[in-house]
């Protein structure tokens, strides 16, 4: 191993210890469930590397890098989970192509799907869809090519993912909620929570002011 070679472990070992020891006081002080997509995430990133160096170093080489990446990818881990963000009610893991919405568990939620009232909709739209289960809901109305669904279950453990790759991505405050909405190809999606339902509202061919106004208008029967 040449010198060159032992500096670049020693120097990803110092990153990741000092990088590691602030984050741990973070984490101390917020302790979030980590996103096991952070660590699938982390684990696809550090193959990519190992099988990118394969084809052009030697053996020896390969085993620095090997050692290199494993620490470096190790140290983004913890960095995301430290400086993971709650927006909004949801814990947010942002990716390359998407955003991860995760919900924490609420022992306390006593509501059900058929508790959610739905007081306005566009003028002309007819409903073609309507499940309501123990935990989830879907709804979809149509107008012509125009089509309004909306799609939102118990506030419990989960997540889901918000497409932000190529599309118009912003976080919108709507009276006291805080929700995310993502436009592309003409399409619309919104997703929110009061903390005792996470919902998922998209749209074609509708206006936002229109499906701001259908947001302002959920709610629930207590």
């Amino acid at each position: 191993m040449t010198k060159d070679e032992l500096k670049l472990i020693k120097d990803a070992f110092k990153l990741v210890l000092t990088e590691e020891n602030k984050a741990t006081d973070k984490v101390i002080a917020s302790s979030p469930v980590p996103s096991e997509r952070i660590y699938r995430r982390c684990d696809e990133k550090a193959k990519e590397i190992i099988d990118e160096q394969k084809k052009s170093l030697p053996a020896r080489k390969l085993l620095t890098v090997l050692i290199a990446a494993t620490l470096i990818i190790s140290l983004f881990a913890v960095v995301a989970y430290a400086a993971r963000d709650k927006i909004g009610g949801f814990f947010v893991d942002f990716f390359e192509k998407y955003a991860e919405l995760t919900s924490e568990n609420n022992n306390e939620n006593n509501y059900s799907p058929s508790d959610v009232s739905i007081t306005y909709l566009p003028e002309d739209y007819n409903e073609t869809r309507k499940n309501i289960g123990i935990a989830s809901a879907l709804y979809e109305w149509k107008n012509s090519e125009k089509i309004i669904t909306l799609q939102f279950r118990i506030f419990s453990d989960g997540s889901q993912a918000v497409d932000t790759e190529n599309s118009n991505y912003t976080t919108i405050e709507v009276g006291d909620l805080t929700v995310f909405k993502a436009e592309k190809y003409g399409d619309i999606s919104a997703t929110w929570t009061d903390e005792k339902m996470v919902y998922t509202l998209s749209a074609t061919g509708v206006e936002w002011d229109e499906m701001v106004k259908i947001i302002e208008g959920i709610k629930i029967e207590e």
